[in-house]
């Protein structure tokens, strides 16, 4: 992935910091992807990894 992004000329500062292959997503009734529940559960998962950090 990192020689595929060099070799776009993809910049540096706009590279992920992570990548994470996911399976499935939760979608709405009409089947778009909810982006506010992926964003709850980075959220949670983040704040869950700082109070076992700490």
């Amino acid at each position: 992935m990192r020689r595929h992004r060099a070799d776009a000329g993809l910049a540096k500062p706009k590279w992920p910091e992570e990548i994470r292959a996911v399976t499935d997503f939760a979608r709405t009734a009409s089947g778009k992807i909810k982006k506010f529940s992926l964003r709850d559960g980075l959220r949670r998962e983040s704040s869950s990894a700082n109070a076992q950090n700490i």
